[in-house]
């Protein structure tokens, strides 16, 4: 019963921050606070869809990237979690290298949850 209602609060404050009009960053970071609380509940496959969630609106997030990844793992999805790791190493080598040209010239990266 406790869990419910602390689910539904997150929800109700979810939703409130939504009509508030919150900052971007904001909302990135509930989410990503969000997705945290799921992945401590064991709730790997609502983690990974919070954060493929943030990955559509920053797409070069390294938490959400790296978070995504183990989530797939925990979900056996290895295929995808394999590339979710590849493409957190190519973002880190490529960053060091050339950030700034690396960002403008690459196009995002999203993995479908099917």
């Amino acid at each position: 019963m406790r869990i419910k209602n602390f689910r539904h609060s997150l929800f109700s404050l979810f939703i409130a921050f939504l009509f508030l009009g919150i900052s971007d960053t904001h909302a990135q970071n509930f989410k990503l606070e969000l997705a945290k609380y799921h992945i401590d509940q064991f709730d790997y496959k609502t983690a990974a869809e919070i954060y493929q969630d943030v990955l559509e609106k920053h797409p070069f997030n390294e938490v959400s990237i790296r978070q995504i990844a183990f989530c797939y793992q925990q979900l056996n999805k290895n295929t995808k979690a394999e590339q979710a790791y590849e493409m957190l190493d190519s973002l880190r080598i490529r960053n060091i290298k050339k950030p700034q040209k690396f960002i403008k010239n690459t196009q995002p990266f999203f993995l479908e949850m099917t």
